[in-house]
């Protein structure tokens, strides 16, 4: 019986992609038009919304809140298979203020009706998330602080506050001890830090034990990115050998 479910189960599942991957809305021009190309062979329908965006850590949630600032035309529309349609989106109004502005674009798929006929039906609904960032119309830029904190025998934290008024976007992040050329460690990225926000790493790795430097080694949309970086020892951390 169970093996007769299996065999009547088909798994579906949507594939589309979008150009830009990342939306930057000046005062002069606060509008753009979106590429959404479907390259699978049925047809998807997508749910367009927009969210303010207050939280860097998108995995706790990333404090998306709704938002009417960001105008969508079509926000629901089909793309046909192998086809493009296009997504207009512009700021209902210009930054004029002294921050860049982040948003960000939701891209769902809404599920359609199966047929009985198909049998048992697998379906995986897409969900997509661009940045949208609204530039301010004064000048802006990130000014990233790193820290690094001992908080056990061979485990560290390291974080990274943005205490500019723009984005920074970390692309890559290695980790090794002061003076070593090769990288022990390639932490999580990417990851975008919000103006005023922080994100924080756990670097876990006995190799790491009694270093009291860390070299910092990455790329980031602010420029190329070399740090050395002193530990600093919380009250539960293990003194270093």
């Amino acid at each position: 019986m169970g093996l007769a479910v299996l065999l009547s189960t088909t798994a579906m599942a949507a594939s589309f992609s979008v150009n830009p991957v990342r939306v930057d809305l000046a005062a002069e021009r606060p509008y753009t038009v979106m590429q959404i190309i479907n390259s699978a062979d049925m047809p998807i329908t997508l749910q367009a919304r927009a969210y303010r965006w207050t939280e860097s850590d998108m995995a706790k949630g990333g404090g998306l809140v709704s938002t009417d600032a960001i105008i969508l035309n079509p926000p629901l529309l089909t793309v046909l298979p192998h086809s493009i349609r296009y997504l207009r989106l512009g700021l209902r109004t210009a930054n004029t203020g002294t921050t860049e502005l982040p948003y960000r674009l939701v891209l769902q798929e809404v599920p359609k009706a199966v047929d009985d006929k198909e049998g048992a039906v697998l379906r995986t609904i897409v969900r997509m998330t661009i940045p949208i960032f609204a530039v301010a119309k004064s000048a802006t830029a990130p000014k990233p602080e790193w820290s690094l904190q001992q908080t056990g025998l061979g485990k560290y934290k390291l974080s990274l506050a943005n205490k500019g008024t723009a984005h920074i976007h970390v692309t890559t992040l290695d980790i090794s001890p002061a003076g070593k050329t090769e990288a022990l460690k390639k932490l999580n990225a990417p990851i975008y830090v919000l103006p005023g926000q922080s994100y924080s790493w756990d670097v876990e790795g006995m190799e790491f034990n009694g270093q009291t430097h860390l070299k910092l080694t990455g790329t980031t949309d602010a420029g190329n990115l070399e740090e050395t970086l002193q530990a600093t020892y919380s009250t539960a951390a293990a003194t270093p050998n």
